[in-house]
């Protein structure tokens, strides 16, 4: 029963992290757009704007923190279970066939291999994964970007940047 959901599970994370990613850039979107109307209302000296302005503020603040929270939680699991299927991996083929016989402990100063292999994993799989996400996120900022120019500038162009 548990194989089964498993795959499942699977397909459904990169779909949960890419949401994450997108709910975030909504937030800051919406964000960027209550600064605005925020310094209008302060601008106009109208009190009423600017207590509507603050209570929309609260829930927006919170909004992105536990979304913040949410995608460092996500990026931690993600990068653990990769970390464990990977260390699972490279430890079977090292007992197997005795591959660990092969190793000279006196010459490099490993006596104890076991670390080196979870540290090795941890270095192979952090990196790789932070950077997915940070390119993820930059597409998503780049994308966002690109279509609050088109809307300011009133055309739809398909020149890049306005060239």
């Amino acid at each position: 029963r548990n194989e089964r959901k498993q795959p499942e599970q699977r397909r459904r994370r990169p779909r949960d992290g890419d949401a994450i990613v997108l709910v975030q850039l909504l937030v800051q979107y919406r964000l960027n757009l209550w600064n605005r109307d925020f310094f209008n209302a302060l601008g106009r000296r109208d009190g009423a704007a600017l207590w509507s302005e603050a209570q929309i503020f609260l829930p927006l603040a919170a909004a992105s923190i536990l979304l913040a929270a949410v995608s460092v939680w996500a990026r931690m699991r993600v990068q653990r279970k990769w970390r464990e299927a990977l260390t699972v991996h490279v430890a079977s083929f090292w007992l197997l066939d005795c591959h660990y016989s092969r190793l000279d402990y006196e010459a490099t100063g490993n006596k104890n291999p076991e670390y080196r292999i979870t540290d090795d994993v941890r270095v192979a799989t952090d990196a790789p994964i932070d950077l997915a996400l940070g390119l993820l996120s930059s597409y998503h900022d780049a994308s966002k970007r690109r279509r609050t120019q088109v809307w300011i500038s009133g055309r739809n162009s398909p020149d890049w940047m306005g060239y």
